[in-house]
């Protein structure tokens, strides 16, 4: 029997959605499987992306847009589907709304098994207007109605909505994970707050600015890193200047590096007005530090108010709790302590990497059953 071969095809390649593929690609076996990974470059996609996956992978450039735009989607499905005739997968797995649409699109009347993560649904964005949200949804609803392709999610959140207009037999929850980063206590901590991802709308930095400029009347001497890059940036480092706040930010760094900056980190905070299913904050959780995380629905799904961070409704709620644990040493390590249990419990990344293999399998031989991700 040959292998499994699975090609991968992801629009939004950078963030969490680029390393959570390159956790399937690089974590499956090449024994069993033949991975290729079809994408499109963003502005913030590693220049290196080739390096970040194994030399076994083949990978493919093709241009596809984040809004809609009807040319340009009608060339980029055409076109992906050219190439998925010529590669012949046994499975095709689609991350990212867009990819989404475009690859179920693509796969009409060919032979392989469609996996779709959406990576968080295009319309729970809140920086598009209700009319486009509304508008985003549709096509969801639309699309998986017609075509009623699987549908595998990362988060209790996604489970719960994607549920209102995808079938129960094409529905699978498997819990994002990621490596253990490893706590380390005793390291000298360079950061009292550190942040990781783009610097957009999504993540709401004016809200960390007003958070660092109410502590910065109590503590002086505060100090916060934003591990990351985005179209905002030029935004916070103008608003840091004005308000003589100690905000530093890295611009894009290696994974490697970044796990070095949560090690020498107090507290992670996430200030963000949506998210799907953040494997920054499960990250940072693995490297033993409490997370203080905005009171949205995919944080509700891995913070536990007082068990391993808190969650946070307003700016005063964000200072009052970084406060308490700067002030409390042995408290924040020991929400630390809970949060990166709660991580090797919950969201570890070989028993994800399982049960992907055995999710795909039984694509394959039709045989589903439930996956407590």
């Amino acid at each position: 029997m040959g292998k499994t071969v699975v090609v991968h095809v992801i629009e939004s390649a950078s963030g969490g959605s680029l390393e959570y593929l390159r956790a399937i690609v690089n974590g499956l076996s090449n024994d069993t499987y033949d991975q290729v990974v079809i994408y499109s470059r963003r502005p913030d996609t590693p220049k290196n992306i080739a390096s970040m996956f194994n030399d076994t992978t083949s990978l493919i450039e093709i241009r596809m847009t984040r809004e809609i735009s009807m040319f340009s989607d009608i060339s980029s499905s055409l076109k992906l589907r050219r190439l998925l005739k010529s590669l012949r997968p046994d499975i095709v797995h689609l991350h990212s709304s867009k990819a989404g649409a475009l690859g179920r699109i693509a796969c009409v009347g060919l032979e392989p098994k469609v996996v779709y993560t959406p990576h968080g649904f295009s319309f729970f964005r809140r920086d598009i207007s209700c009319v486009l949200r509304t508008g985003y949804f549709i096509v969801e609803f639309a699309l998986q109605a017609l075509l009623r392709k699987n549908l595998l999610v990362g988060s209790l959140y996604e489970l719960t909505v994607a549920s209102k207009f995808t079938r129960k037999s094409k529905l699978m929850l498997i819990r994002n994970a990621v490596n253990d980063i490893g706590a380390n206590f005793k390291i000298e901590k360079e950061w009292d707050c550190v942040i990781v991802g783009r610097i957009t709308r999504a993540k709401n930095p004016q809200r960390l600015v007003n958070i660092a400029k109410l502590l910065q009347r109590v503590r002086s001497d505060l100090r916060i890193l934003w591990v990351g890059d985005g179209e905002l940036r030029g935004f916070i480092e103008e608003q840091a200047t004005k308000q003589n706040l100690k905000l530093t930010i890295t611009g894009w760094v290696p994974h490697e590096k970044v796990e070095r900056y949560l090690q020498r980190s107090r507290i992670y905070i996430q200030t963000s007005d949506w998210e799907a299913a953040p494997l920054a904050v499960l990250e940072a959780m693995s490297a033993g530090l409490p997370v203080i995380a905005s009171k949205i629905p995919a944080h509700q799904d891995i913070i536990r108010d007082g068990h391993n961070g808190f969650l946070a409704d307003s700016v005063e709620s964000f200072v009052h709790y970084i406060k308490l644990l700067l002030d409390d040493a042995s408290l924040c390590q020991c929400l630390g302590l809970s949060a990166r249990m709660d991580v090797i419990r919950n969201h570890n990344i070989n028993q994800f990497l399982d049960r992907i293999h055995t999710y795909y399998q039984c694509l394959l031989s039709t045989t589903m059953y439930s996956i407590e991700g």
